[in-house]
């Protein structure tokens, strides 16, 4: 994601996106990868929000009272369920919720697969057109 690429700018935007929208309280990142003048960026731009740095294939740590454990790619958050990371997406953590869920940043990078996503659209309504008009049917 730290890499100087078009496909990882637009992954790297789409995460900034993430952080300017959400209330973010740390981030950590899987530092086992070269350090970049886009990651040095992302620090300095992002370096009021602390930074947990995974720099080893294991890591244990405990922020607010809350033990995290990285251990191959995979975060365990107490009270959360785990998490594979990686480059191409994020974990966002709901305090209030005590939920978790994947944000793919991948998901439709290049323009040119816009029509791919405007095809599943369309076939998505005409299904749900297709079960209402059912439903109808059999409720008359």
């Amino acid at each position: 994601m730290f890499q100087k690429d078009p496909i990882y700018d637009e992954i790297r935007n789409r995460l900034i996106k993430q952080l300017q929208r959400n209330k973010v309280k740390m981030i950590i990142v899987d530092e086992q990868h070269d350090c970049t003048d886009e990651y040095a960026s992302f620090l300095e731009t992002y370096r009021t929000i602390p930074v947990i740095r995974c720099k080893q294939e294991e890591m244990e740590a405990e922020v607010d009272q809350t033990k995290l454990t990285y251990k191959e790619h995979t975060l365990h958050v107490d009270g959360y369920p785990s998490f594979v990371v990686g480059d191409d997406f994020c974990v966002e953590y709901d305090d209030q919720t005590k939920t978790a869920r994947h944000i793919y940043l991948q998901v439709f990078v290049n323009h040119q697969e816009t029509s791919h996503f405007d095809f599943l659209l369309d076939e998505l309504e005409d299904m749900i057109e297709d079960r209402v008009l059912d439903f109808i049917k059999k409720h008359k």
